[in-house]
C-alpha cells in the first residue's frame, strides 16, 4: 500500500500491528556483559550470527521481543538488536528494504547498547543504555519523531527526544511513545483520533516530534501499550489512562461518553479500584491484568479475541474479566490485531481470537473465544509473549524464541521452514 495513501484522513489502512509494549529498560535483566569481549565478537560475527562466529561464553541470550504486523525484533543480552521479517520500509534497520526470514543484526545500531525495543506496524524504536532513542521504517505519519516524513532504512537517533533519559517505548500502527526515567511521556506520530493524548480541545493533529504529554503529567507512567488507533497508559499506582478511538468500546470508558474520540488520556473507572500491572492494546480493543492474576477486557471482539466465550463487542462502561482463565494467575498479555495471548506465573501459555495462518499456536484451523492452552510450549518456561499482526512468539527462560503464525515475509525468523500452526523453537546460533 502507497504510504500516501495509507495516511489520508479518515481513510483506515489494511494492515495493523501493535505491539509491542517492550519495557525491557524496567524489567529486564542486566544487560552488563563484558563489554570488551562482546565487542570481540560482533567484530568477528557476520550480518546473521551463527555458532562459529561466537566463542561458547559469549552466544547470546535473547531477554525481550517485540512483534509489529509482518516482522519482529529481539534483544539480547550484550544489548544487541535482532530483526527479521517485512523490509519494505527499513523498518529491520538494516540499511536496504531486503526482507529477512532469519534473525539478523542491526549493525546501525551497533556501537549502541540497547535495552529497550517496540515494533509498529511498520516501524521500529530502540533505546539505549543511556536513554537514548533510535527510530527507523515507515514515517509518513511523523511516527519516528525525527521532524519529517521520510522513511528510514537504518536506526537514527531521534534528536527531538535529547536530554531526556528514556526508560521504555511503545509503538503503535502510526504512532510512537516514550516515557522518561521520570516518568513523563511523549508521544509523535498519528493522531487522527486522538491517541496522542495532547490535546485538550479536539487536538488530533499528527506530530512528526515527540511533545510531552501533558495529560499524564505527574501521574508517573511506567508502562504505555500502543494499538491501532487508541494507547493505554499505566501508571506507578496501577492506574490505567485511555485515550483515542473509542467507538468499540476499547477505551473503557462507555461509547456513551466517547462516541468517537478521546484526545486526552483519561482514568478507566471501572479498573480505578484494582491494581494493574500489565497493559496491552490491539486492534479496536484493550486488555489488562491485576496484582492478584485477573485478566480484563473490553472493546472489539470480533473474531473471539477478549476470550468471554461469544464475539460480542463490549462497549459499555463494564470491564468483563474472561471466565475461560478463572484460577490462572495471569502475569503478561499481549495484543495483535485480532488475537490475544496471556501468560500465567507458571509459564503456561493461553491464546484466544483469530486463527489465521495459525497464530494461535493451537495446531489447527479454528479460532477460540476463550482462551485455550498453548500445548505447544508445554514443558516450556515461558517468560514474555508478543502478538503481531498474524503472528506470535514466545521467550523462554533460556532466552529461547518461539514463533507461531504467518511467515510468508520472514517475521517468525525460521528461514526455510512453517511454523505450521504450533510454536515453534527459533535459533540464532545455528544460522
Amino acid at each position: 500500500m502507497s504510504p500516501i495513501r495509507a495516511f489520508q484522513r479518515g481513510e483506515k489502512s489494511a494492515s495493523f500491528a501493535f505491539l509491542a509494549v517492550t519495557i525491557a529498560a524496567l524489567f529486564a535483566p542486566n544487560l552488563a556483559a563484558s563489554e570488551a569481549a562482546s565487542e570481540a565478537a560482533s567484530e568477528a560475527a557476520p550480518e546473521s550470527v551463527s555458532k562459529a562466529s561466537l566463542p561458547a561464553a559469549n552466544e547470546p541470550k535473547i531477554i525481550a521481543l517485540a512483534a509489529g504486523w509482518e516482522f519482529s525484533l529481539a534483544l539480547d543480552t550484550n544489548g544487541r538488536l535482532y530483526a527479521a521479517g517485512n523490509n519494505g520500509y527499513g523498518q529491520l534497520g538494516l540499511g536496504d528494504g531486503k526482507n529477512r526470514d532469519v534473525f539478523t543484526i542491526a549493525k546501525s545500531l551497533k556501537a549502541q547498547k540497547i535495552v529497550a525495543i517496540a515494533a509498529g506496524n511498520y516501524h521500529a524504536l530502540a533505546v539505549d543504555s543511556g536513554g537514548k532513542v533510535y527510530a527507523a521504517g515507515l514515517n509518513g505519519a511523523g511516527q519516528l519523531g525525527l521532524g519529517d516524513n521520510d522513511n528510514r532504512n537504518a536506526f537514527e537517533l531521534v534528536a527531538s527526544l535529547e536530554g531526556k533519559k528514556i526508560a521504555a517505548v511503545a509503538a503503535g500502527v502510526y504512532h510512537s511513545f516514550a516515557i522518561d526515567s521520570g516518568g513523563d511521556v511523549y508521544a509523535t506520530g498519528m493522531n487522527f483520533n486522538g491517541q496522542l493524548g495532547l490535546g485538550t480541545s479536539r487536538d488530533n493533529a499528527d506530530r512528526n516530534v515527540f511533545a510531552l504529554v501533558k495529560s499524564l503529567e505527574g501521574k508517573k507512567i511506567v508502562a504505555i501499550a500502543a494499538g491501532r488507533e487508541h494507547s493505554l497508559a499505566l501508571s506507578a499506582d496501577g492506574k490505567v489512562y485511555a485515550a483515542g478511538y473509542s467507538l468499540r468500546g476499547q477505551l473503557g470508558l462507555g461509547a456513551v461518553d466517547f462516541a468517537e474520540f478521546n484526545e486526552t488520556f483519561t482514568l478507566i473507572a471501572p479498573l480505578s479500584d484494582k491494581k494493574i500491572v500489565a497493559i496491552a492494546a490491539g486492534g479496536g480493543y484493550s486488555l489488562a491484568a491485576d496484582s492478584n492474576g485477573k485478566l480484563y477486557a473490553t472493546g472489539a471482539n470480533d473474531s473471539g479475541q477478549l476470550g468471554l466465550g461469544d464475539s460480542g463487542v463490549r462497549n459499555d462502561r463494564n470491564i468483563f474479566m474472561p471466565a475461560s482463565l478463572e484460577g490462572k494467575k495471569i502475569v503478561a498479555i499481549a495484543a495483535g490485531d485480532s488475537h490475544s495471548l496471556a501468560l500465567d506465573s507458571e509459564g503456561g501459555v493461553y491464546a484466544a481470537g483469530d486463527y489465521f495462518c495459525g497464530k494461535l499456536g493451537l495446531g489447527d484451523k479454528k479460532s477460540r473465544n476463550v482462551f485455550t492452552p498453548a500445548q505447544s510450549l508445554e514443558g516450556k518456561r515461558i517468560v514474555m509473549i508478543v502478538a503481531g499482526g498474524d503472528h506470535s512468539l514466545a521467550l523462554d527462560t533460556d532466552g529461547k524464541i518461539y514463533g507461531a503464525g504467518n511467515h510468508a515475509s520472514g517475521q517468525l525468523g525460521l528461514g526455510e521452514l512453517d511454523a505450521e500452526g504450533v510454536f515453534v523453537p527459533v535459533s540464532l546460533n545455528d544460522r
